[in-house]
């Protein structure tokens, strides 16, 4: 199921992006990061501003993050102080220098169950 629905959504994706003109393809192009990166915060370095996730049993990945990355926990704004280990969170990242560095974080609500 779940590869049915990222099909689906690159699909739609590709789609916007064409329709959407030249501009959005740009930036799209441009555009190096993942979506769908992140995962489950397992270590957080406040004084380098990096925090590392590990996602499903894959390796660690370690994130940068600067003065222009966006936090939001869910639809709410958010801050860096808001990033705990344990959260899950969703990373739109792109290459800098070598380093991952976050444009956006998301804190996932955890599930209830």
């Amino acid at each position: 199921m779940q590869s049915r629905r990222s099909f689906l959504h690159l699909g739609v994706t590709a789609a916007a992006t064409l329709v959407a003109g030249p501009a959005s393809a740009a930036y799209a192009a441009a555009y190096h990061g993942s979506a769908r990166g992140g995962g489950t915060i397992v270590a957080i370095d406040a004084a380098a501003r990096t925090f590392t996730c590990i996602r499903r049993g894959r390796r660690k990945r370690t994130y940068h993050a600067t003065d222009d990355t966006r936090f939001r926990a869910g639809t709410e704004q958010a801050s860096w102080s808001d990033l705990k280990v344990g959260a899950r969170v969703q990373v739109r990242w792109h290459h800098a220098s070598g380093q991952r560095m976050a444009d956006l974080v998301v804190i996932r609500a955890r599930s209830r169950g």
